[in-house]
């Protein structure tokens, strides 16, 4: 099996992934809106999405995290991220930021200046590119020089950070990592032992999946506790959803779906632009065409909120405007790096 085949399910898995936060957004948005939906089924399904869909984010960015630390070293590492994950995070918190001040009076909260520039606090959805990054600084050092048979005890130890994380500071938004770093480990850890867990993927499909729907019963009907209870319930919840929908992403894989693939390659565009795209979307049903349904909303709003960004990412690729995404090469910390390299040798 050759590498692109072997790591295509991670594309799967993206693809689940964005619609998921697509449509919670989306979702979300139409409620903040006072658009009706049923009360009980929004929450439910709203919990069931945040309860695993951002850690499943956090599992995916860990996967081949080693490799490049391993391949490029500490610091270069770190200044890609820079590039790839910072610059975007800070271009896109203004860009998204100055619209939704622009445009406050049609949407559903106000936004001030201040907080559109105050990037130490993260807004909206940019939240996870922002502990992306600590998490990739923190990682650079943790796992330098680390032997993968102590990944393990770093899953254990940030386990209990999760579980423990209301009793530890919330210095300088330290909560991120306390709530993420536990999902990028375990990612660590997997792709450590991926071999012999995808090989078998097919027969753990159907155990995960009722271990999936069992999980999510007894967590938010039986026992009625939601994505904000932060503990070792929703820590196992969570673990058995991503196992759950990385068997799931493997044996799609197999199959003629490439378009959950091409929404998992677009992933990133996603998740800078859907939110401007979907508030758009209802900004324009609502206000100036009088349409409430919340079904129209939630398609119209799901599928012009993927589909736009991924017509945008193909036509900044065709124009050369990658810019928009990652840092150009003249404010590359990367380039600079391997320039600096290549003239000291």
């Amino acid at each position: 099996m050759n590498a692109v085949a072997r790591h295509a399910w991670v594309d799967y898995a993206k693809g689940i992934g964005i619609l998921l936060v697509v449509y919670g957004h989306i979702a979300r948005g139409l409620v903040s809106a006072e658009i009706e939906l049923s009360e009980r089924l929004f929450k439910l399904v709203d919990s069931i999405i945040y309860s695993f869909h951002m850690p499943l984010f956090f599992f995916l960015s860990g996967l081949f995290f080693c490799s490049s630390l391993q391949k490029r070293g500490r610091t270069e590492l770190v200044l890609s991220k820079m590039d790839t994950i910072l610059y975007p995070y800070v271009v896109w918190s203004i860009l998204q930021g100055a619209v939704e001040v622009v445009f406050s009076r049609y949407t559903n909260g106000e936004v001030t200046l201040a907080q559109v520039f105050d990037l130490t606090e993260p807004r909206a959805q940019f939240w996870f590119l922002y502990a992306l990054f600590i998490l990739a600084v923190i990682g650079a050092f943790v796992y330098a020089r680390l032997q993968p048979h102590f990944y393990g005890a770093i899953v254990l130890v940030s386990a209990l950070i999760f579980v423990f994380q209301s009793e530890l500071p919330d210095l300088l938004n330290a909560d991120y990592v306390y709530y993420s770093f536990v999902f990028f480990a375990m990612g660590i850890w997997f792709n450590a032992h991926r071999r012999s867990i995808l090989q078998n993927s097919g027969l753990w499909l159907l155990p995960l999946s009722l271990l999936f729907i069992t999980g999510q019963w007894l967590f938010h009907v039986f026992f009625g506790m939601t994505y904000k209870d932060i503990g070792l319930p929703l820590l196992v919840l969570a673990a058995i959803s991503i196992l759950f929908v990385v068997a799931l992403a493997s044996q799609l894989s197999k199959l003629p779906m490439g378009w959950i693939s091409s929404l998992g390659y677009s992933s990133m565009a996603i998740y800078l632009m859907h939110v401007l795209v979907g508030s758009g979307v209802r900004v324009a049903l609502q206000k100036f065409l009088g349409v409430d349904s919340a079904v129209v909303h939630l398609l119209a709003g799901v599928a012009l909120a993927v589909l736009l960004p991924m017509l945008a990412l193909h036509l900044i690729k065709r124009w050369n405007l990658m810019f928009l995404i990652e840092a150009p090469r003249h404010m590359s910390g990367q380039y600079w790096y391997q320039r600096k390299l290549s003239t000291s040798q």
